[in-house]
């Protein structure tokens, strides 16, 4: 029997322009089962995601939900977005059930009685929140969830211990930050950030818990770039892994490398 040879769609793991999994081609399968040799492609098709739930924290007017959407049009079928809940009024543009669910404050109250709500945090006199269940529907669709927090989102969700990676966007000072929000005319936002936080203000190389890095977001570009490398992180390395056991898998079952 020839050597089996295994080629893949796109020479890195998985960065492809569709948002695609990497697909793997056997060639030289004669007297192969090609079905126990084949690895799948376009998606994890109803199997549970094993990655854990992206967190993009920072400040209002920082760009978090700008670098967010660029990711999801980039890759549709490896990120998904985690929707959460609020008791504010929906602003110009927003829907219920794509960009937030817009509840009243009795029906978080009855959430967080259940036991269902994975944080709970009171801003400007409303209240925001993220569901288990909606880090749950994205992660059975086979897909990276992701959601936009605020720090006291973020610190609530990592205090209540819930499972995910942290990464939070920073502006490239205080008065930049100042600046945009000035120009939406969110004063009182302003007023907020004039407290030092330790991730805005400390080196940005060595980012405090639980953040794992903190993008600071001077050129969208570059820092969709760095967000783009950092959540394709574990994705990567999984399927790497996956290949490597597949093939250390062919070579002792046909004793021949691959």
């Amino acid at each position: 029997m020839l050597p089996l040879k295994l080629t893949f769609e796109t020479p890195t793991i998985p960065v492809t322009t569709s948002g695609r999994f990497p697909q793997l081609h056997l060639s030289n399968t004669t007297g192969v089962n090609p079905h126990s040799l084949y690895f799948s492609s376009s998606g994890l098709g109803g199997t549970p995601c094993p990655f854990l739930p992206l967190i993009i924290c920072g400040p209002a007017g920082v760009g978090k939900r700008t670098l967010i959407n660029k990711l999801l049009k980039e890759f549709p079928q490896i990120f998904g977005t985690v929707i959460s809940h609020t008791t504010r009024k929906p602003r110009q543009g927003e829907r219920h059930g794509v960009d937030y669910y817009f509840v009243n404050k009795a029906d978080i109250d009855q959430l967080v009685k259940g036991g269902k709500m994975a944080s709970v945090v009171s801003l400007f006199g409303h209240v925001y929140g993220t569901s288990i269940e909606s880090c749950e529907r994205v992660k059975n669709e086979g897909k990276i969830g992701i959601v936009a927090m605020e720090m006291e989102g973020a610190m609530a969700l990592y205090r209540s211990k819930f499972p995910a990676r942290f990464i939070f966007v920073a502006p490239p000072s205080l008065e930049a930050l100042a600046s945009r929000l000035q120009s939406r005319q969110m004063d009182r936002t302003i007023r907020r950030y004039h407290r030092p936080w330790p991730v805005l203000t400390g080196p940005k190389n060595r980012p405090p818990a639980p953040f794992e890095c903190v993008l600071v977001n001077d050129d969208l570009d570059v820092s969709y770039a760095a967000l783009r490398r950092v959540a394709m992180r574990e994705f990567t390395r999984h399927y790497q892994a996956q290949v490597e056991e597949e093939r250390m898998r062919l070579d002792a079952s046909y004793g021949m490398m691959v």
